[in-house]
C-alpha cells in the first residue's frame, strides 16, 4: 500500500468508527480531541486499527499519538509487506512490562 492508500483507508476506518462524522472533514492533520475522540476512545481507535490494518502499535509510541497522521504514519513505517494476517494478541496490550 502506497502512502495515498493507507491515508484514504485510514480516513475511511475513523469516519465508520465516529458517529456524526462526514469523512470529507478528516485529514491527516486532523486532531483526535478535535473529532470528538477523549483519550479512551483514541484507544478503542487504536485497538480496532490493530485489526484492521495488521499491525500492532508499540504502547509507548501510540501514546504519544495526537492525529490521524500519527497513525498514518505509524503504519506506513510499520506495515508488512504481507496484506493480512491471522488473528494474534494485540500489540498495546503485551508490550506494558510489570513492575
Amino acid at each position: 500500500m502506497d502512502t495515498a492508500d493507507i491515508e484514504a483507508k485510514v480516513i475511511q476506518f475513523i469516519a465508520t468508527k465516529v458517529e456524526n462524522l462526514d469523512v470529507s472533514t478528516i485529514n491527516r492533520s486532523s486532531k483526535f480531541d478535535e473529532l470528538g475522540l477523549d483519550s479512551m476512545d483514541t484507544i478503542q481507535l487504536l485497538f480496532d486499527a490493530e485489526d484492521s490494518f495488521g499491525i500492532n502499535f508499540d504502547s509507548e509510541e501510540a501514546k504519544n499519538f495526537t492525529t490521524v497522521g500519527d497513525i498514518i504514519a505509524y503504519i506506513e513505517k510499520h506495515q508488512s509487506p504481507e496484506s493480512h494476517r491471522g488473528p494474534s494478541d494485540s500489540g498495546m496490550a503485551s508490550d506494558q512490562e510489570g513492575t
